[in-house]
């Protein structure tokens, strides 16, 4: 699981074991993503369609996670 939220948006929940690299550093730190499927998630869809864009561009077997985290926030999912 790849968090492309900003560091500030993070900081208040996140996935417990995602990765987080914001979309504006994602194009530099590629070399961090695993081999193999990346699910991507955001705040509610659109940065993570960006980086699905870029992460299949790259090569990578991407699935995008296109809903709000508010969701994932109100079924428990969200470690602080």
């Amino acid at each position: 699981m790849l968090d492309v939220r900003r560091t500030e948006e993070r900081a208040q929940g996140a996935l417990p074991g995602s990765l987080h690299i914001p979309l504006h550093e994602l194009t530099g730190r590629l070399g961090e993503i695993p081999a193999q499927r990346v699910w991507v998630h955001c705040a509610s869809g659109f940065r993570a369609g960006t980086a699905a864009s870029l992460l299949a561009e790259a090569g990578y077997d991407v699935i995008q996670i296109d809903d709000d985290i508010d969701r994932a926030r109100t079924i428990g999912l969200l470690a602080p």
